[in-house]
Parts: C-alpha cells; structure tokens; sequence
C-alpha cells in the first residue's frame, strides 16, 4: 500500500521503520515515527497512532506551503484540513465519543479554528451553522443527516467535492502556480 513517490524511498522508510533507527530521516518524519510509536505502545490503538501521523502531515504541509509563499497552496491546505476535521467531527460523534477525544483528533491550520469547532459540538451547535459559509457547507448539511446513523457514501464524496472545488477555482487564474498545484493534488 506504499507509494514510491515520497522524500524518502519507500524501502528506506520500511528499514528505518522496521529497525527503529530514524538516522537519515527528515526531522519531521523521524519526529512523527517517534510519536506513532509511543502512541501505539501506550495505547495499543493504531488509530491514535493513525492521527498522529495525520496531524504531522498537515503540519508538514502547512510548512511547506508557508515557505513556497503560495497563496492557493496555503488555501489548499486549510480547506484540506477542514475536511479532514469535518470527517473527524462526524466519526466522533458516530462513535458516542466525546470532546475530549474530539479535541485530540483535530487538526490545526485550517480556516475553521479547532476550539471554535469544540464549542459548537460541546454546545450542541449546528454543523450547518459551523460550516455555512465554507466549502464544506454541504457536506455539513448531509452530515446531520448520517450522525444517527446509515451510510457516510455521499458526505464523504461531498466533503472531497469541496476540496476538488478549490482545486477547480485554479482554472480561472492565467498565470501562477495554481494551475500546477491544481493538476498535481488532483
């Protein structure tokens, strides 16, 4: 299931995974290994441990999106990790877990602050509300609607539609990287 298309190879990745000797890794990966790993000892949960691979990967990529100075690649990120945290919102909720479980399995950098989300599902806040002027609005509309249950098929695909409609809002600028950005993350 690993692609070969990363800063390190995947066969390097698997070594120094597998040895547990991050020598050679870039500091952040090494940094993320560590933490996966003390999570999965501690807790036994490769979801947590899921999570936090997660969350160092938007830190990642908010980095490195801070550093091109790219204005549509700083928009990707944030609607990127709205996405994910509005996934996140509606699994919690789905699994009967509270805020306190919500609060670690959320992730910061994007337009939508993680303590903002926090108070509204605290609150018994509407996702509609929360979500009513992001790209995401509905997604959040459908997620009302699953988080009783029944099939997560169409928000999945709409909280992706939202992603891919910043993606699509690329075509429209002439000249810059965004097209480039575009193509690739699609």
């Amino acid at each position: 299931l690993l692609l070969d298309t990363g800063r390190v190879s995947v066969k390097v990745l698997e070594n120094k995974v597998r040895s547990n000797d991050p020598t050679g890794l870039p500091p952040i990966l090494a940094t993320a290994v560590a933490e996966a790993r003390d999570v999965l000892g501690s807790t036994g949960d490769p979801q947590l441990a899921d999570f936090a691979l997660d969350r160092v990967y938007y830190l990642d990529m908010d980095d490195i999106a801070q550093r091109t100075g790219s204005e549509f690649l700083r928009g990707y990120v944030r609607v990127s990790v709205d996405a994910a945290n509005l996934r996140s919102v509606v699994r919690t909720l789905r699994m009967g877990k509270g805020i306190e479980f919500l609060s670690g399995v959320l992730f910061s950098g994007g337009n939508l602050d993680t303590g903002r989300i926090l108070n509204a599902v605290g609150s018994g806040g509407s996702l509609e509300e929360l979500y009513t002027t992001s790209l995401l609005r509905e997604a959040a509309e459908e997620a009302t609607h699953i988080l009783g249950g029944g099939p997560m098929t169409r928000f999945e695909k709409l909280t992706d539609d939202a992603v891919t409609a910043y993606l699509a809002s690329a075509k429209y600028v002439a000249f810059g990287e965004s097209s480039l950005i575009s193509y690739i993350a699609a």
